[in-house]
């Protein structure tokens, strides 16, 4: 069983100090002999315990497809049944399976065992889990849920992807730093009669003008130049 968490992972805390790989770049991880390759915006599954009730052990059928399907998944376990607790990676397939079936037709996968836990499973992005942008709370009953903190994650990439535009920029060996400083300057456009500022989302859109404008220029060097962009 998941433990219930009473406040936010660490990961969560220091945000971008901690923060998962790029989107779309594949990071091979391995749970006991089951490899897969998950980048930051791909699917990830994470089990949680409903309830106390039936069903909530595999039935004999569902060891055989997940075994079939992918081989290795119960290797170091002392019984298929442990991989509800395994490594979360490890049961990734038998989460997938649980979270794409229809709660009232888990009895087609698991057992009707009376007292089992009632298995169910809460679908995010593998940045967020591995990140820590969620967090799992419970009852005194030990039923659970998972509440995902996508909004938080999504302004943890923008602002990584922010400063990874600023640096870039800042270091680019190709510009004066009188073009640097004057580039930066429009980034801060003159305060409006009513006195508000530009706002977060506005540099961060204005940046994003300014690294594409600095990116064009230096292809187009590049091809002045008789080189490939």
């Amino acid at each position: 069983m998941i433990p219930p968490s009473s406040s936010l992972t660490s990961s969560f805390i220091a945000g971008a100090g901690q923060s998962p790989p790029e989107p779309n770049q594949p990071e091979s991880v391995s749970g006991d002999s089951v490899e897969l390759k998950l980048s930051s915006d791909d699917d990830f599954y994470l089990l949680y315990v409903g309830s106390y009730t039936s069903p909530g052990t595999l039935k004999q059928e569902t060891i055989e497809r997940l075994n079939k399907d992918h081989p290795g998944i119960f290797n170091g376990l002392e019984d298929p049944n442990c991989l509800f607790e395994a490594d979360p990676v490890k049961y990734q397939p038998l989460a997938k399976l649980i979270h794409d079936t229809r709660f009232c037709d888990l009895k087609t996968i698991l057992n009707p065992d009376v007292g089992a836990p009632c298995w169910c499973a809460k679908r995010m992005l593998y940045g967020e889990y591995q990140g820590g942008f969620y967090k799992v709370e419970g009852d005194y009953e030990g039923t659970q849920w998972v509440r995902v903190y996508s909004d938080k994650y999504q302004l943890m990439k923008k602002n990584k992807q922010f400063f990874a535009q600023l640096r870039a920029f800042l270091f680019d060996q190709n510009m004066s730093n009188d073009d640097k400083v004057m580039n930066l300057q429009m980034l801060f456009p003159p305060v409006d009669q009513s006195g508000e500022d530009v706002s977060l989302d506005q540099l961060h859109e204005n940046m994003d003008l300014l690294f594409r404008n600095t990116l064009k220029q230096a292809q187009q060097r590049a091809m002045n130049y008789g080189l490939k962009p």
